[in-house]
C-alpha cells in the first residue's frame, strides 16, 4: 500500500516575488500617471473620467497584486511563513 506524500510548509517563491515586486512597482507607477493626468484635465476643466476609470482599474490591479505578494510571504494560509 501507498505511503501518503508529507504534507511540506509553503515557502516563499523567490522569483515569482522578485517578478511580482516588479510589476507592483510598474503598477505604482500607472496609478501615479493616471492620477496626474486626471488631475491635469480636471485642472484645465477638461472630462477625466475615462483616465478616472483607468486609474480605478489600475488600483484594483494594486490591490490584487499586493494581495498575491501577501499570500507569497505569508503562505496560502495567511500565516507567515516559518
Amino acid at each position: 500500500m501507498p505511503k501518503p506524500k508529507p504534507v511540506l510548509p509553503s515557502q516563499p517563491r523567490l522569483r515569482s516575488l522578485v517578478r511580482l515586486e516588479a510589476e507592483i512597482a510598474k503598477t505604482k507607477t500607472n496609478c501615479a500617471r493616471w492620477a496626474a493626468q486626471a488631475v491635469q484635465l480636471e485642472a484645465s476643466r477638461r472630462d477625466a473620467r475615462a483616465v478616472r476609470g483607468l486609474l480605478e482599474v489600475t488600483e484594483v490591479r494594486l490591490a490584487g497584486l499586493n494581495r498575491s505578494r501577501t499570500v507569497l510571504l505569508e503562505g496560502d494560509d495567511g500565516r507567515e511563513a516559518e
